[in-house]
């Protein structure tokens, strides 16, 4: 009776991270969520303070929208984090934040590690820790970018030293 038991109890804990594993798989797998970026378009001068405008389509429960600025091999999130119900959506980014060299603007769906990760990065950066950038946002999948961004200072300076 005792070895029944014993077997019992390993089939559950078993089980039980198997379950585990199978739940983290789920909530990090592709959200099935699309999306573009309208405005900017590539290669056109940005002004201060810079208006995106895009179209997101439903993303799955568990899921996240961002916006995330890419400069020189980075990624900075940008706040408030996309709605996720789909449709239309406009933002509007700082003009202390724009990079003052070229940036991409990317589009990025992120299950439950990815916006963890965001979220203890903006408490991090609040609390006087700075905002370091990310390498790579974990889960993170790319639903679009927009490349080759400049400031319009920077294009008029450029025209002028032709």
């Amino acid at each position: 009776m005792e070895d029944l038991v014993a077997v019992l109890l390993v089939a559950a804990v078993v089980m039980f991270f198997l379950a585990i594993s199978i739940w983290r798989h789920l909530l990090d797998r592709d959200g099935n969520g699309s999306g573009r970026i309208l405005l900017p378009e590539k290669g056109r001068g940005i002004a201060r303070p810079l208006r995106i405008e895009g179209e997101l389509s439903p993303v799955a429960h568990g899921y996240h929208a961002w916006l995330a600025l890419e400069a020189e091999s980075l990624l900075f999130p940008v706040e408030p984090e996309l709605a996720t119900g789909g449709g239309r959506f406009a933002a509007e980014i700082a003009s202390e934040q724009i990079p003052r060299e070229s940036f991409s603007l990317r589009l990025l769906l992120v299950g439950a590690k990815g916006q963890r990760a965001i979220e203890y990065w903006f408490l991090q950066g609040g609390l006087g820790e700075g905002y370091p950038g990310f390498d790579r946002i974990p889960g993170a999948s790319e639903l679009d970018v927009v490349r080759n961004l400049l400031p319009e200072s920077n294009i008029r300076a450029r025209e002028k030293s032709r």
